[in-house]
């Protein structure tokens, strides 16, 4: 048995992406050089809480068509019982060749990575493909790019009924989330956390995080880079202490357990 965690950044964490300025001032904050000093994060606490082994293949600025495939990668050492967690993103990111001058077609991800259309001069330096990106920015703003992921969902649940392994949702574009709710029921036990989305109310007089469940970690005391240090510049991915929360929550979901008693707003 064993706990699988996929998605973008804010299932990755802190440890892997050393280059991410927020991070590189998290680590400077708590005066550590080494990533295995920084605290936990939430894959690695529920995998203890569980008791099983956690492997965490998502990846900071990963699209949700890069997720498909990092799921496609590891589909063959998933296994009975096994718990999988998938983290969807931003819809408006894609899937991107870059052309780094070598090819080695056994790893695509050497040639593959996914960016978001209005950040392409990172990767299009020359301005080539400008207006390419322009129009799949416009594109991707299409509902009906919400069934790219209703379709991955729906194969993967296959797999998860062929194998017998627990699958759980959950949504870090609230655009997604909402556009997701008209096509499918959300309230259903693989949507983690739903019963808390469904009652969650935002309180508009305070400064909101970037998605319902990361507003939802907040009211049980969960804190950003910044809220937790006031050092790190004014980011949306949580600290240690949000990271805790968060996996203190998917336990109690996932284990049908009392949720955590600190409620805060």
């Amino acid at each position: 048995m064993a706990l699988f965690v996929f998605g973008d950044s804010y299932s990755e964490g802190y440890k892997k992406d050393l280059g991410f300025p927020p991070y590189k001032q998290y680590r400077k904050y708590l005066g550590v050089k080494n990533s295995k000093q920084l605290p936990l994060i939430w894959s690695e606490i529920l995998g203890e809480k569980l008791n099983i082994d956690s492997y965490n293949h998502a990846k900071g600025g990963g699209s949700n068509h890069e997720t498909f495939l990092r799921i496609c990668e590891q589909s063959s050492k998933f296994k009975k019982d096994d718990i999988l967690i998938i983290n969807w993103t931003y819809v408006g990111r894609v899937l991107w060749f870059i052309d780094d001058g070598w090819i080695n077609d056994s790893d695509y991800r050497c040639h593959l990575t996914s960016i978001t259309p209005h950040q392409g001069e990172h990767y299009d330096p020359h301005g080539e493909y400008k207006n390419a990106y322009d129009i799949i920015a416009i594109n991707r703003q299409s509902f009906s790019w919400t069934y790219e992921v209703v379709r991955y969902q729906q194969m993967i649940d296959t797999l998860s009924n062929l194998i017998g392994f627990k699958v759980y949702y959950w949504f870090t574009d609230d655009y997604l989330f909402n556009n997701f709710k008209k096509i499918e029921n959300v309230n259903q036990e693989k949507y983690i956390l739903n019963d808390l989305i469904e009652k969650f109310k935002p309180n508009l007089k305070i400064k909101q995080y970037c998605c319902i469940p990361f507003n939802i970690i907040k009211q049980y005391g969960g804190t950003t880079l910044y809220d937790e240090t006031k050092f790190v510049e004014d980011d949306m991915h949580l600290g240690g202490d949000g990271h805790k929360v968060q996996a203190d929550l998917f336990y109690s979901y996932i284990t049908k357990t009392d949720y955590p008693k600190t409620y805060l707003i």
